[in-house]
């Protein structure tokens, strides 16, 4: 009797716990950001579909030199390591950029997350264009992907051996220069039109400088 009983108690516990782990995996699941989903699948929120950045060759021509214009005036002093360019965010002269509902960063090996505060605010009008860009088409919202953003000596020599784009004098060394991933919009073809937009619009009003690069799949933005 004693044996029936304590067996009843141990698979009332073991049933409580089942369903107390399976209570757990359905919370963490609605509560895991979207952005941090498409870190591990791009295609999360959508599918495999490849899009195409519709006529950015022609809207997005800047090229090294004209990158280079923006820091006639302004724009770090390039420096040797990535831990140098964490002391310049510990003392304020570059910010910290960290995932948002707006946009997310991508694993950066050859890059810090840090950008010069005028690039920074520069990245936050971009979203808040892009964002009423998909309003006024009746969009919903995706979130776009930063690949690289402020880089060093080191990170750029290191970055050369793997990627035959990329060039000693980067516009990445001085603070003001971040790339974003236009094939991250894979399966959101309407979204991606609408950034594009919006991101041409900026250049316009002489916001900024813009490198389509088919190659890395990425759009090269330097903030005026």
């Amino acid at each position: 009797m004693y044996s029936q009983s304590t067996n009843k108690k141990k698979s009332f516990k073991f049933l409580i716990a089942g369903f107390l782990i399976l209570c757990l995996i359905v919370f963490a699941i609605k509560i895991i950001p979207a952005r941090f989903l498409r870190k591990v699948n791009p295609f999360t929120n959508g599918d495999a579909t490849p899009v195409k950045c519709k006529h950015c060759n022609g809207l997005f021509p800047d090229g090294v030199a004209t990158h280079e214009r923006a820091y006639y005036s302004e724009g770090i002093t390039p420096r040797k390591t990535l831990a140098d360019l964490d002391q310049l965010q510990r003392t304020g002269k570059l910010v910290r950029i960290k995932d948002g509902e707006k946009f997310y960063l991508d694993a950066m090996e050859h890059s810090a997350p840090f950008l010069l505060p005028k690039a920074a605010e520069f990245l936050d009008v971009l979203a808040q264009r892009y964002e009423e860009e998909c309003e006024k088409r009746g969009l919903k919202y995706h979130s776009f992907k930063i690949t690289s953003m402020t880089r060093s000596i080191e990170s750029v020599n290191d970055l050369k051996k793997e990627n035959t784009v990329a060039i000693k004098n980067s516009a990445h060394l001085k603070g003001k220069t971040l790339d974003i991933s236009y094939t991250d919009f894979a399966g959101h073809q309407a979204q991606l039109d609408a950034f594009v937009t919006a991101l041409s619009d900026l250049r316009k009003a002489d916001k900024c400088f813009v490198k389509y690069e088919e190659s890395t799949g990425c759009v090269h933005i330097t903030a005026r």
